[in-house]
């Protein structure tokens, strides 16, 4: 495999190689992907595609932090949880399609809907 090709930063890199991306800190904090909105509830997150020959991506799982569904109303708060959706194999793309498998939270972590811990 060729040397990857890099840019550099002021305080790291990143780098490309092959099918992989590395975001390199070059001091003493650790490198991080920010995801903000100004607005909505959900407030960043990451798919997993699975990519057809034609090039259409089908969506098949998504990581999405998201305001803490019981504190919504509050427009101050910072209560977040991390969501894991995974498709249910249908062929649609619309919400009804994913499944709510694992939501964390500051005080627990729930499983298809019932809180395991």
């Amino acid at each position: 495999m060729p040397p990857p090709e890099q840019i550099e930063l002021p305080f790291g890199r990143i780098l490309f190689a092959g099918n992989e991306v590395t975001l390199e800190s070059t001091i003493d904090d650790p490198p991080k992907w920010r995801l903000a909105c100004a607005q909505g509830l959900t407030l960043g997150g990451f798919s997993a595609s699975r990519m057809r020959p034609d090039g259409v991506q089908d969506e098949m799982g998504v990581l999405l932090f998201k305001v803490d569904e019981r504190y919504r109303g509050d427009p101050d708060t910072r209560a977040c949880e991390l969501v894991v959706l995974l498709h249910n194999g249908n062929h649609g793309s619309n919400d009804r399609d994913y499944v709510e498998a694992v939501t964390f939270r500051h005080d627990g972590i729930w499983a298809f809907g019932k809180r395991v811990i």
